[in-house]
């Protein structure tokens, strides 16, 4: 677990996606260090219970607010369109943009005192996962534990680190092998995960 320091950072941080996953494992670590938490996501009700969970265990006050659109990017990101799965293939391809586009913001807030870091994760063991139909014995990648993933982003917004790719094998791909290529890869993964949860979607895993 990630410690962050609300003397320099702030008493109060935003999360997006709260509710579960990557998101709500942020809120838990930002608690853990005694900053409180404004929890934001489409499921009001469990935002609830993660702020009184956390409240309850982390002595740290908290807000909920609920809404019907969603933040893209993931947790973190801003609040754009109602939310929609994306294509295969996109993820990668999305990444790349936030990454360059984290590196051009990085630099542009520094100046006005700022600290901004994009993390990005590879496959990370949250509900989405399961969503999709991800079975764990049969992908050669095992999901990264949301634990580390959260607590590498928070080291490296710690570290005032542009961008961090999540888990070392991430980062040796994202070196060795052509971010088309790994696009490529990601994409067909995922479309496989999708049609073994649904066969009806037969001819669309490699649109």
């Amino acid at each position: 677990m990630a410690s962050v320091d609300a003397t320099r950072f702030g008493p109060w941080a935003v999360v997006t996606g709260a509710s579960s996953g990557i998101g709500r494992e942020f809120a838990r670590q930002l608690a853990a260090s005694g900053v409180h938490v404004v929890l934001i996501a489409r499921r009001e009700s469990l935002l609830r219970e993660v702020g009184h969970e956390l409240t309850a265990r982390y002595g740290v006050r908290h807000r909920a607010a609920g809404t019907t659109r969603t933040w893209r990017g993931g947790p973190g990101g801003g609040l754009g369109e109602p939310a929609r799965r994306p294509e295969h293939g996109q993820r990668g391809r999305d990444e790349g943009l936030r990454a360059h586009a984290g590196k051009g913001l990085h630099a542009e807030f520094a100046e006005h005192g700022v600290t901004l870091s994009v993390l990005l994760p590879g496959p990370t063991d949250t509900p989405v996962l399961s969503e999709l139909g991800f079975q764990p014995d049969g992908s050669p990648i095992k999901p990264m534990a949301v634990d580390q993933c959260v607590a590498e982003g928070l080291d490296a917004l710690a570290s005032n680190r542009a961008t961090h790719i999540a888990g070392r094998l991430n980062r040796v791909m994202d070196r060795m092998v052509p971010s088309r290529v790994t696009s490529m890869m990601m994409g067909r993964m995922v479309g496989r995960w999708v049609l073994r949860k649904d066969p009806s979607k037969v001819g669309s895993a490699d649109e």
